[in-house]
């Protein structure tokens, strides 16, 4: 039912078509009133009935899945266009994006309706089907409304339309004009001495002429139709155009791989600050130069390395921030507890100094407890009045004996006094001072001294102080030293001819030990063939598991140092050709012809591909399609010091196809890939060429 009514069928993946945009239109008149008598209501009919890219009536009007209504060859021209820019398709008006591209049907209902419309207005329906569009030649003398012209004249130099035409058919003044198919620009193509469109080119003097000027003063000259000039031009522009590209390619990759390393460097792109202006600008043009080389074509070829990209890896200063920070927080927990030790050594001295006063202190302040009492009791003795009690206790008789009686001794018969009571204290105590010594006992103090404490405590710590600071700083400056290494590379090489690359040439020969089942190798004309046939099953063994699973070969001998250089013939069928270490995924659990085997489907090898249709290159199962037609001879070059594989199409000279930049870890060895059909030789270097 949407295909009758004209609408667009968006793909297989939309179930529903919608409604058609249509005007308004009253649901019940006035028998009274024609249809559109309203003048408001006409107007924005006819503002309706335009279309939005030519902005003039819809010629062959469809709708799209969104709704919206567009001229046929107005909307096919502007999905044209996107494809060759390698936008997505979407509406011109809603910017609906398409997965594929629309089926467009005509639709009926509108048209008519803008028929009715321009029947209204005093116009033929058919002139809206002779309207000029976007590939037709316009009429130069109609307006507004150019219709498309029929027939270019080359005395008026005009083109016109069947209307304007007519003049030319009917009075004689026009019978003599020449006419011609319509032509672009006639004036461009018109030869200005001759009157004639020149049709031809001169090589000898690189100019379009006039078959009169090959008569008179281009005679003799080497020249060719413009459009056989034209198309070997094309094919010559073609390969700038891809190589141009490709490169474009290359850079965009090397951009990603950049942001790739500032993700790697940094947890997250801090807001722009006053050291860092200068580099964020760079980096925002950057970008805008990438978006530019992306609307050129180039996305569609990289997009898919953009979805595939590995997760970045744990980001480089943050690591090296917690690094620092882990071992100048052990450092630190280190000094603390060399000081906490120093600290408890202080602690230690302190408390044994303090033992040591303390006991001196209490030692003395016992010795002045006992001489108090002694003092007391002499000055007792002194004011004694009895000579016979003075006399038995002085010094005289006094043996050398503890100034205490013993603890056994008796007390001794306290006397008593003149009146019966107790004699004085003196005399009750005279025989004490038969205890006295002859000498006093000797008393040591303990003194701090100040200046022998903690001696060169201060200048040892200095000094240790010091050495740290001495430490640090040596083992800073070699940290310095170690940095963030940045190493400059080509991101493009320079323009290099066959004859240099010819010195670093390289005869390989094929390992049959490593060639699948169905591969057929030639060892005279170095050369595999693949005839689809396969003789024997696949074996499981070969250079690495799972290698023979494909029709691939590798080459001798590996290359591990220096620059090398070889170049293959390959058939127009689908083909490989590149590098890889000689290991890859284990094969066990993984089903018959996995995919990872084949070359550039693994992390472990690199190859360029043709498919027959189009070139592209692999590495860790990720494509990036390119741009340029198929050459017969390929040329490769290996780099092994600077991580570099370049891919060349040669043809006389050498053109770049691409260039991959990586760390090449293991010996690399040449491999083929050759499908059913195809065949790939080795090309050996002649002696004329050395």
């Amino acid at each position: 039912m949407a295909s009758a009514l004209g609408f667009v069928s968006p793909g297989p993946s939309q179930d529903q078509v919608p409604v058609p945009q249509l005007p308004a239109w009253p649901s019940r008149l006035p028998q009274d009133q024609p249809v559109m008598n309203n003048g408001s209501s006409r107007s924005s009919f006819e503002d309706q009935a335009l279309c939005p890219i030519c902005l003039e009536v819809f010629r062959n009007p469809v709708t799209t899945a969104c709704g919206h209504n567009f001229c046929m060859s107005c909307l096919q021209s502007f999905w044209d266009h996107q494809a060759t820019v390698g936008e997505p398709l979407y509406c011109p008006q809603c910017r609906k994006s398409f997965p594929s591209r629309p089926n467009l049907c005509k639709n009926v209902i509108l048209e008519e309706m803008v028929t009715c419309l321009t029947q209204a207005k005093g116009q033929k329906p058919g002139s809206l089907r002779n309207l000029a569009g976007p590939r037709d030649v316009p009429c130069d003398f109609c307006s507004p409304q150019k219709l498309k012209s029929v027939k270019s004249c080359l005395q008026c130099m005009a083109s016109l339309c069947e209307k304007h035409l007519r003049s030319h058919y009917e009075d004689r003044v026009f019978q003599d004009h020449q006419l011609l198919e319509p032509v672009w620009d006639l004036k461009s193509h018109l030869c200005r001495k001759h009157r004639k469109l020149r049709r031809l080119y001169c090589r000898t003097e690189g100019c379009c002429v006039c078959g009169t000027c090959l008569l008179e003063e281009h005679k003799n000259h080497d020249t060719i139709p413009l459009e056989e000039e034209r198309a070997r031009k094309e094919v010559e522009v073609k390969k700038i155009q891809a190589n141009v590209e490709n490169q474009m390619l290359i850079i965009t990759n090397d951009s990603q791989k950049h942001r790739g390393q500032v993700a790697f460097l940094s947890v997250h792109c801090p807001a722009p600050s006053t050291l860092r202006d200068s580099q964020w600008r760079v980096w925002e043009q950057a970008e805008t130069g990438a978006h530019w080389a992306w609307t050129l074509g180039v996305r569609a070829g990289a997009q898919k390395n953009l979805s595939t990209f590995p997760p970045a890896p744990q980001k480089l200063i943050q690591t090296t921030r917690d690094e620092v920070n882990a071992c100048f927080s052990e450092i630190i927990q280190e000094v603390k507890q060399l000081q906490g030790k120093v600290l408890d050594f202080v602690e230690k001295e302190e408390s044994a100094a303090l033992g040591k006063l303390g006991s001196s202190i209490q030692q003395s302040h016992d010795r002045l407890l006992k001489l108090e009492g002694d003092s007391i009791w002499l000055r007792a003795l002194l004011t004694n009045r009895s000579d016979q009690q003075f006399l038995q206790a002085g010094p005289a008789h006094r043996r050398p004996r503890p100034l205490t009686p013993p603890p056994d001794a008796p007390a001794l018969p306290r006397p008593l006094g003149q009146f019966g009571g107790p004699a004085p204290p003196c005399t009750q105590e005279v025989p004490r001072l038969k205890h006295f010594q002859a000498y006093m006992d000797s008393l040591e103090g303990t003194n701090c001294d100040e200046k022998q404490s903690f001696l060169q405590l201060p200048e040892t710590l200095a000094e240790l102080r010091a050495r740290l600071r001495d430490v640090g700083l040596s083992f800073i400056n070699q940290l310095l030293l170690k940095g963030i290494k940045m190493n400059s590379y080509e991101v493009l090489p320079p323009v290099m001819d066959r004859k240099t690359l010819l010195q670093y040439y390289c005869n390989l020969n094929f390992d049959p030990s490593t060639a699948s089942e169905e591969l057929f190798l030639f060892k005279e004309t170095h050369s595999v063939l693949n005839l689809g046939i396969l003789l024997e099953p696949y074996a499981s063994g070969g250079p690495f598991p799972g290698f023979k699973q494909w029709p691939q070969v590798l080459c001798a001998h590996g290359l591990s140092e220096g620059r090398h250089y070889w170049e293959a013939e390959v058939s127009n069928s689908w083909v490989c050709l590149g590098v890889t270490y000689r290991r890859s995924p284990p094969l066990s659990g993984r089903p018959r012809r996995s995919i990872i085997y084949l070359l550039g489907r693994n992390p472990y090898s690199w190859c360029l591909e043709w498919d027959s249709l189009k070139f592209s290159v692999w590495h860790n199962n990720t494509q990036t399609v390119l741009q340029g037609a198929y050459h017969r001879t390929l040329g490769v070059a290996l780099d092994c010091g600077a991580g570099c594989l370049s891919f060349y199409g040669v043809a006389g000279g050498v053109s770049l196809i691409y260039r991959f930049l990586a760390s090449f870890l293991e010996p690399l060895y040449p491999a083929v890939m050759v499908s059913s059909g195809a065949s790939v030789t080795l090309k050996q270097r002649p002696e004329v060429e050395a």
